[in-house]
């Protein structure tokens, strides 16, 4: 109760001028300062947020699935900081629009400056849910949290009628699904589960390879091959798969962000579809090696039927990111199990 009282006592800001941000697959719109800069992209949003001393705020709104338990939402943003090396100031629970509001603080340093961020995770009842990440400098971010906080006081269901909260227990249908974005015919919603005492299982076949100019080893499961290439990538085979995939292992420290790189080799390969009949956004969470896996899936027409999945996996400042696709359903049907088994133990690592 603490912790809502505090949500709804919060200091106000009013602005001279508003504009209505509405998302139809979320359900949900609320009103925001006219100076904000919003794109918005395949469903996930980008803000601009200015701030009184000339500097800005970002913030990321993103509709995602989830209905595994608050324990594990919590769990997975602590490995997620813990693994980019950030520090996790606090963890609380507020209610907004009736429901929980699953808050993670996190503070770290980018080139030299102190900064923050807060992700929020609206934990209603809905196919997807409500999921923004607010990032600031340090010494501006309680501005920014405040102006956030003041735009939160007017969100609204675009139906009028009030989410319930979430329960781990409930199913997911893809009717439910269909209804809250209008359009794939079926749909598969990841299932959190609940955490167990589950020693890490690193994949036995190493592979030696380098980034950032440290030597580092893919690991592997069983049954799979790696072959090196003067790039750093790795050429992967099995004998489940139809054909090779390339792996590229790469780090933060000279690069991209593993969500940055994702993001630009699913843009890519989507140039080149002519339909997408479906799409699946996996958020991050841990395998069984400790790497946080994202991944998109898509099914559509490119060239004939395919089905294609996009990957990174994350460990510290290193990761691996691939990009494979192949004909639908042959042998896509088999290829995805292939794929799916890989994802759930490779990860990368420091050579020893």
């Amino acid at each position: 109760m603490k912790n809502i009282i505090a949500f709804l006592l919060m200091p106000t800001l009013a602005w001279a001028g508003n504009t209505v941000f509405t998302s139809p697959e979320l359900g949900l719109t609320f009103e925001h300062p006219d100076n904000w800069q919003v794109a918005t992209k395949k469903g996930d949003t980008r803000i601009r947020i200015p701030l009184s001393d000339g500097s800005s705020a970002q913030l990321l709104v993103f509709p995602r699935s989830f209905n595994g338990s608050i324990d594990v939402w919590n769990s997975v943003e602590r490995d997620i900081a813990a693994q980019q090396k950030h520090k996790v100031d606090a963890q609380t629970q507020e209610q907004l629009l009736g429901v929980p509001l699953l808050l993670t603080r996190i503070k770290y340093t980018e080139s030299g400056r102190a900064m923050q961020a807060l992700s929020g995770l609206v934990y209603s009842a809905t196919p997807r849910k409500l999921l923004f990440r607010l990032v600031a400098p340090d010494a501006d971010f309680d501005q920014a949290e405040q102006i956030l906080r003041t735009a939160l006081t007017t969100l609204r269901t675009t139906s009028g009628q009030l989410p319930a909260a979430e329960s781990p227990d409930r199913k997911v249908t893809p009717e439910d699904i269909q209804a809250a974005q209008g359009k794939p015919e079926t749909e598969t919603v990841i299932t959190a589960k609940e955490p167990k005492n589950v020693v890490k299982r690193k994949g036995p076949v190493v592979v030696s390879t380098f980034a950032a100019g440290r030597k580092l080893s893919l690991r592997l499961p069983a049954g799979w091959t790696g072959q090196s290439r003067s790039d750093g990538s790795i050429v992967l085979r099995n004998s489940d798969l139809s054909g090779p995939l390339t792996v590229s292992v790469l780090s933060s420290l000279d690069g991209d962000f593993p969500a940055t790189a994702l993001d630009k080799v699913a843009a890519a390969s989507l140039s080149t579809y002519t339909l997408v009949q479906k799409r699946l956004d996996y958020p991050a969470a841990p395998n069984d090696a400790g790497a946080v896996v994202s991944s998109v899936w898509r099914w559509g027409d490119a060239n004939g039927k395919v089905v294609e999945c996009d990957a990174v996996g994350v460990v510290g400042d290193y990761y691996w990111l691939f990009g494979y696709r192949c004909g639908f359903p042959v042998p896509g049907t088999k290829d995805i199990k292939a794929i799916q088994e890989l994802m759930k133990t490779m990860s990368v690592e420091l050579a020893p």
